[in-house]
């Protein structure tokens, strides 16, 4: 039992709409099959739970309460006009002695029921999606036994920091049948767990899907695939909309761990050829960063400890005292983006700063050397780079002997390493302890979604529940400084 329906008879009427809304589309598809406009659909079934009244299953039950509303509706509006009709009439009367046009009465009450209509919704309709969205976080939060925790960023660096990451921002599964984006409960629930390391997996599809559901083919987006490549799950989510919510949320006092800076990993599945097509691997790019501008003003660029902005400064970064870096978004990527840097060697138009996403990126992300497996668009340094970031199949650090696990400790003292483990399944909370205890990795990603409370819980305390506080032990970490805890 996932971790959403071992809340399920704890969340309060709101949090279980929000819920059942990011889980179950079945009734507003049905209402759909039978000739319903699907946002009208959508719009009055997300009405009805916010109100915490009984959703429509059925779609002769819909029409009979669209008829119902519309009659009520009719009869406000009709009150309401009669009222204005009456006092516009004697008004006009007494200023001329003239009626005023009928047409010019409705357009006026139309347009104040649309005031009333609109005032209402973010007075009362709003809120409560709102909060339903929070609590449902927060319910996840305690069912994990991690709802609270000293709020303070430690006094250590990004590379002595190991942080449970999600594996993919605002999905709620994997699941074969119900994997789906929430961009809100995903995000607002592992903010409320302590996660601050959030893993983008951009990629793009080859066919247009359902609007409602998916980006346009060929945009940047965000879906989730298997192992395999195959897609899965049943809708997508929107970058920007995503950088919308961290922006919101990300440093919100109702939120855990606020203090702390946000890492952001952009990683490619898919983009365009970069030597084939570069206009297009450059325009793809640059959406991403258009994408993510709701973030920008938190973006980490220049500091007193350096500037962090085109990958300058890395391992200063990386050494850099978490507490200078409060309440700032830190990038990583895994694709080359140094292509903005010269633009028109080929041919094409300077890019404004604002949609340059090599101006963004602080930190670039390798293949490990010594693994040849590919990872998306990551690929091995070249021409003597340094990799100062690495990313890794976790299932290539369980087969290690115990004298290659010193020697792949033994490189992380000097770079940020990344383990990835299968979209479908979360490694065990032994492969899990094992990973950080004896390999240094920094970052394992995981879903918080998909398997059983307490399976989940027992891979959380490897982190002692705290999941950006961890610090290697002594002997892993960087000889720069700060070592202290």
């Amino acid at each position: 039992m996932g971790i959403l329906d071992a809340i399920k008879d704890k969340v309060t009427d709101a949090g279980e709409a929000a819920k059942e809304k990011a889980l179950d589309e079945t009734e507003v598809a049905a209402l759909v099959s039978f000739g319903v406009i699907p946002f009208l659909a959508e719009w009055m079934q997300e009405q009805l739970k916010a109100l915490n009244l009984p959703r429509i299953e059925n779609a002769g039950y819909f029409v009979l309460f669209a008829i119902t509303l519309v009659i009520i509706t009719g009869l406000v509006v009709g009150f309401i006009y009669t009222l204005l009709y009456t006092f516009i009439n004697v008004f006009t009367s007494v200023g001329s002695g003239e009626r005023a046009p009928m047409w010019k009465v409705i357009i006026f009450c139309l347009v104040l029921g649309f005031m009333i209509s609109y005032i209402l919704y973010y007075l009362y309709v709003a809120p409560a999606l709102s909060a339903a969205n929070v609590d449902i976080a927060k319910q996840i939060a305690t069912t994990l036994n991690v709802e609270s925790f000293v709020n303070q960023a430690p006094d250590t660096s990004l590379i002595n920091l190991q942080s449970l990451a999600v594996k993919q921002i605002a999905y709620i599964g994997p699941s074969e049948v119900n994997g789906v984006f929430d961009v809100t409960v995903g995000i607002q629930s592992a903010l409320k767990v302590g996660v601050r390391v959030f893993v983008l997996q951009i990629s793009y599809l080859d066919v247009n899907k359902d609007s409602s559901k998916f980006d346009e083919k060929y945009v940047p987006t965000l879906v989730y695939r298997n192992d395999a490549g195959d897609l899965i799950s049943s809708n997508g989510a929107n970058i920007k909309e995503v950088a919308k919510t961290l922006a919101a949320y990300g440093f919100s006092e109702s939120m855990n761990s606020v203090s702390q800076p946000l890492i952001l990993y952009l990683h490619f599945q898919r983009t365009p050829n970069a030597l084939r097509e570069p206009e297009k691997y450059v325009k793809f790019l640059s959406s991403v960063a258009r994408l993510l501008e709701p973030l920008q003003e938190y973006m980490l660029g220049s500091t007193p400890e350096g500037n962090f902005k085109r990958q300058q400064n890395e391992s200063v970064l990386l050494t850099t005292p978490v507490s200078t870096l409060e309440k700032k978004v830190i990038v990583l990527c895994n694709a080359d983006t140094t292509i903005f840097r010269n633009v028109t060697s080929l041919g094409l138009d300077n890019i404004d700063m604002k949609y340059d996403l090599d101006f963004m990126v602080n930190v670039r992300v390798y293949l490990d050397d010594s693994n040849s497996d590919t990872l998306g668009v990551t690929t091995q340094p070249l021409n003597g780079e340094k990799a100062n970031a690495v990313i890794v199949p976790f299932k290539s650090l369980e087969g290690l002997s115990e004298e290659n696990m010193d020697k792949f400790a033994m490189k992380g003292k000097t770079r940020y390493v990344i383990a990835m483990p299968s979209q479908m399944k979360n490694p065990t909370t032994d492969s899990i302890k094992t990973a950080i205890t004896k390999c240094g990795v920094n970052c394992v990603a995981l879903n918080l979604f998909g398997e059983s409370v307490d399976e989940l819980k027992g891979k959380i305390k490897v982190w002692n529940g705290e999941p950006f506080y961890t610090v290697k032990g002594q002997s892993y970490r960087s000889l720069s400084q700060p070592n202290s805890v």
